[in-house]
């Protein structure tokens, strides 16, 4: 008998839409049922997952677990209660900030703990992130300054365009010489979270 599901979330077990369809959802109300831990992991993070939480029904449930940010957090679903933490020091996330402004047809995204500033999303990605249910701030300042007391979890630039995020990925490893875990995801985004963090090392932290 699994004690332990995890699952990816965008291009996984959510459709197109950003909806779950309703035998997987059913399925895994079964599972939770019996006592198997059903994890969310994703590179979302934990506040945008909390409408899923509530469908499957582990929403603020002791013992039921998210990994948000690509394994930068994890939280137990009662109350979101922080139990791990990886943050990108700030140095780091205002260098890849500050590289991508050099390259305007970039979109930005700030992730610290509970919420996203989002600097330039473009139209499609406004949608995206609508039927993702993602909230997030709008986001037009020069640098990262504000942001040096509070914990940024990770970093990503966002362009449909493939050729777009390689080039970035490559000025900023070129420019960035602390090491980093980088990804690509969902198609249009690159990502940035300190060097070794990721979904997998996460799923095994929390096991």
């Amino acid at each position: 008998m699994y004690k332990l599901i995890v699952s990816d979330l965008d291009e996984t077990l959510l459709r197109d839409d950003g909806s779950v369809s309703q035998q997987d959802l059913q399925s895994i109300q079964k599972l939770t049922a019996q006592g198997v831990k059903f994890v969310p992991n994703s590179g979302r993070g934990f506040a945008s997952m909390q409408s899923l939480l509530q469908k499957i029904g582990t929403l603020n449930q002791d013992g039921q677990y998210v990994i948000s940010y690509n394994g930068g957090v994890i939280v137990n679903n009662y109350q979101n209660q922080v139990l791990v933490n990886h943050y990108l020091d700030w140095s780091i996330a205002n260098q890849l900030y500050l590289l991508a402004l050099q390259q305007p047809n970039l979109g930005i995204h700030v992730y610290t703990l509970n919420d996203v500033y989002i600097y330039k999303p473009s139209a499609d990605e406004l949608n995206y992130l609508k039927t993702r249910q993602v909230q997030y701030h709008d986001f037009d300042e020069p640098n990262l300054n504000q942001f040096k007391e509070t914990p940024i979890v990770k970093i990503i630039m966002e362009n449909t365009d493939r050729t777009q995020l390689a080039d970035f990925k490559t000025r900023a490893l070129a420019k960035v010489e602390t090491p980093l875990t980088v990804t690509f995801s969902s198609n249009r985004y690159v990502e940035f979270n300190p060097a070794g963090i990721d979904k997998g090392r996460a799923a095994l932290e929390l096991a």
